[in-house]
């Protein structure tokens, strides 16, 4: 059991700088295509109506997924 906890530990901290570097690289093209999004679109849909919800579609989109109802249901909920 020792060794197994050793295991993940080990590969979580060799893991975790290299997955910080990629997901600091691909934050801000992440923000610009939502920024983008929402001022282009915002006019034409409600899913682009503010920032938040332009980034709920277009991780969504990204994914390949539908689980905006998911995400929409949740947040509704949290407020």
């Amino acid at each position: 059991l020792c060794y197994r906890i050793y295991a993940l530990v080990t590969t979580m901290q060799l893991g975790f700088p290299k997955v910080a570097r990629v997901l600091v690289a691909a934050a801000p093209i992440f923000l610009g295509y939502s920024l983008f999004g929402a001022l282009a679109f915002s006019t034409s849909t409600n899913k682009f109506a503010d920032l938040p919800s332009a980034m709920i579609t277009l991780f969504c989109v990204l994914n390949g997924d539908s689980v905006r109802a998911v995400i929409r249901n949740y947040a509704r909920a949290a407020k």
